[in-house]
């Protein structure tokens, strides 16, 4: 393969989606020369809740993006609801309004965001990424035909769980996504849980639902790999949530699926000296219902501590102390809401736990609330510092 001459920037960020593409944005922004590349096309669907919740909102608009949601047709949230197999649903208040928006729609927004700030997106996979003297790093990646070479002074991994190797074990659990319409109009987001799982309801644009579920991945051999077939087998398990679904229909070409590993509150900041921002740097456990805010938060933490090692000489010294302070400052602020939330996952994952649930609920009303809470990145603290 044919390689062209190297192209010198002072950022490449790996990865097109939701942090990547904000990153991305926000250093063009500053005016460093960035590049963003991107191994598959935007649009495309993705296994998520689509739960912007208002620190995201918050997020988007510190990095430059306020108002997206809105252009897009983002539909209001105001309440979240939680229905276990035989109780009476939990209702919770949002401390304000927050807002449901596909990935689908979102990442490629962002991406042309970044575009349009004056990033260079590639359309390619990369190959090798290995250190490059003074300059910090060279880029290999296959683009058009070619085998492009880029160097770059600071390097940003943001290519999902698979680059930041945050998860471990065997993959026990599916996770299942899918567009819905037809379906009664509510403003809150959805959870039901049942035995082998839950699945998630978010109202997102077009008058639709963004449906996301996480199950057992033996019952999709059971249902002799039909993945619609198993949403519909686990929505059978849960009386509520198949009321609920019987007005609806999937809409075609939405469904998508993907393996999840055993989930475990770790961060990994960086790998190889090169900074991690969103799914790379941490698996993200669902019940946080905050994981699009972390992966913004990554995003701006990684363009504060890029942008002050830019401005300096180059050296190993102060890439070190870049990292230093984007790593403490990854943990000290996601941690606490990463293992709350990989804490609610496990018992409502489990029978004990969804069958105590609506009970504690009802004598403890505001401890649903505070644990809620607990699971989000805490934007009064941070704007403090």
């Amino acid at each position: 393969m044919p390689e062209r001459q190297e192209s010198s920037y002072d950022a490449v960020v790996l990865g097109a989606g939701l942090a990547g593409s904000a990153a991305a944005k926000a250093l063009a922004d500053l005016g460093w020369r960035t590049a963003l590349i991107e191994r598959r096309r935007l649009p495309r669907h993705k296994v998520c809740g689509a739960f912007l919740s208002p620190e995201s909102a918050e997020l988007l608009d510190a990095l430059g993006l306020g108002g997206v949601t809105a252009e897009l047709g983002a539909s209001r949230i105001e309440r979240a609801v939680l229905t276990m197999p035989g109780g009476r649903p939990i209702e919770l208040a949002l401390p304000a309004p927050a807002a449901g928006l596909s990935r689908y729609a979102l990442d490629a927004a962002l991406q042309a965001a970044a575009v349009r700030s004056g990033a260079r997106l590639l359309q390619g996979s990369v190959r090798r990424v290995a250190t490059a003297g003074e300059w910090g790093w060279r880029v290999e990646a296959d683009y058009g035909g070619e085998r492009l070479a880029l160097r770059s002074r600071v390097v940003v991994e943001a290519r999902g769980a698979g680059a930041g190797e945050a998860s471990s074990g065997p993959a026990r659990q599916l996770g299942l996504g899918a567009h819905y319409e037809g379906l009664t109009r509510g403003g809150a987001v959805e959870m039901y849980f049942f035995r082998g799982g839950y699945l998630g309801l978010c109202p997102v644009e077009d008058g639709r639902y963004n449906m996301a579920a996480l199950l057992t991945a033996s019952e999709l051999w059971r249902q002799g790999g039909d993945a619609l077939g198993m949403l519909h087998a686990a929505a059978a398990r849960h009386p509520r949530l198949q009321a609920r679904l019987a007005g609806g229909r999937p809409v075609a070409g939405t469904l998508s699926a993907v393996v999840v590993p055993r989930y475990r509150a770790g961060i990994r900041a960086a790998s190889d000296g090169c900074l991690r921002i969103g799914d790379a740097a941490a698996r993200i456990p669902p019940l946080c219902g905050d994981g699009m805010s972390m992966a913004l938060r990554a995003a701006q933490l990684v363009v504060r501590e890029t942008d002050r090692y830019l401005r300096g000489a180059p050296g190993a010294g102060r890439w070190a102390r870049a990292y230093r302070a984007y790593d403490a400052a990854l943990h000290r602020e996601l941690a606490p809401a990463l293992r709350w939330g990989l804490a609610l996952h496990v018992a409502l994952g489990s029978e004990t736990g969804r069958r105590v649930a609506p009970a504690l609920a009802r004598l403890l009303p505001g401890t649903a609330q505070r644990l809620v809470l607990a699971t989000r990145v805490r934007m009064r603290e941070l704007s403090q510092r």
